[in-house]
């Protein structure tokens, strides 16, 4: 990934943390769009994370899903913002808030990439301490 490349002061270090058990996650998916989904997550712990954190990557199956995971261990979110971000038709708000404003764009396009390969995405509290996005797509049978 270019992200790697680009953090030559090691502030955002990415940890693979996916099972070698799991051999193939099959989905029907445009490459492009899914790699622009898991961009955004990685872009989105940098910007919210001024002073760094390490970002987590897996992947796995659950359910007759391809689950990919992006967390951090940085600031997170609170309870509210998480259930404000998951139920929000549309984050981009007009208001005086430029950080909210600022802090939506790239979880909506997370969302409709997702939502338009028959999946969904899903906004948590990472298990690392700070901000997590699991993108769920149907398996190919």
């Amino acid at each position: 990934m270019d992200f790697i490349n680009m953090d030559v002061d090691g502030r955002y270090p990415i940890e693979w943390e996916t099972d070698e058990e799991l051999a193939v996650c099959r989905i029907c998916a445009d490459k492009e769009l899914i790699k622009r989904a898991v961009s955004n997550l990685i872009q989105n712990s940098m910007n919210h994370n001024e002073d760094g954190c390490t970002v987590y990557v897996a992947v796995e199956e659950i359910k007759g899903y391809c689950v990919i995971s992006v967390e951090d261990n940085g600031t997170g979110a609170s309870e509210e913002e998480v259930e404000r971000l998951n139920h929000a038709p549309h984050y981009m708000v007009c208001d005086t808030n430029t950080r909210e404003q600022r802090h939506g764009l790239g979880l909506l396009i997370v969302k409709q990439i997702a939502e338009s390969h028959g999946g969904k995405a899903e906004i948590t509290r990472s298990g690392y301490g700070g901000f997590g996005v699991k993108l769920m797509l149907p398996l190919s049978i």
